[in-house]
């Protein structure tokens, strides 16, 4: 890899990333490597990872043998959980749910509380 001189091209904090593709398409396997190579990638490798996923695969149980990780199953009934995301911790949020999924999730905006979205003045 090339260094530009003054660009860190690492992924600073905060930030959110969508990763989209169709079934198939690498989605897990390339947040996997992200994940497995966090000191390359994310300027601060996070002290707390949770994957929420609406399908289980076998790629997890090669991520738990790799990576302290936390898996959920859904979307918890709120993200503002203390126990689930530390607040004093550098936290690493994974939502791999099914778009066909997403519109059946009640209260979703709800659930997704300034974890995702921070106001901003006008």
């Amino acid at each position: 890899m090339t260094a530009v001189e003054g660009f860190d091209p690492r992924l600073q904090l905060p930030f959110s990333a969508l990763i989209t593709g169709p079934s198939n398409s690498g989605k897990t396997c390339f947040v996997k490597t992200i994940l497995e190579n966090s000191e390359h990638v994310l300027y601060q490798k996070p002290d707390n990872v949770v994957w929420c996923y609406s399908c289980y695969q076998p790629l997890y149980d090669e991520l738990l043998k790799t990576i302290k990780i936390k898996f959920v199953e859904g979307i918890p009934d709120t993200l503002s959980d203390d126990e689930l995301l530390p607040p004093h911790k550098n936290n690493l949020l994974v939502l791999e749910i099914c778009y066909l999924q997403v519109a059946n999730i009640p209260k979703l905006p709800e659930r997704l509380p300034n974890i995702l979205i921070k106001e901003t003045c006008p």
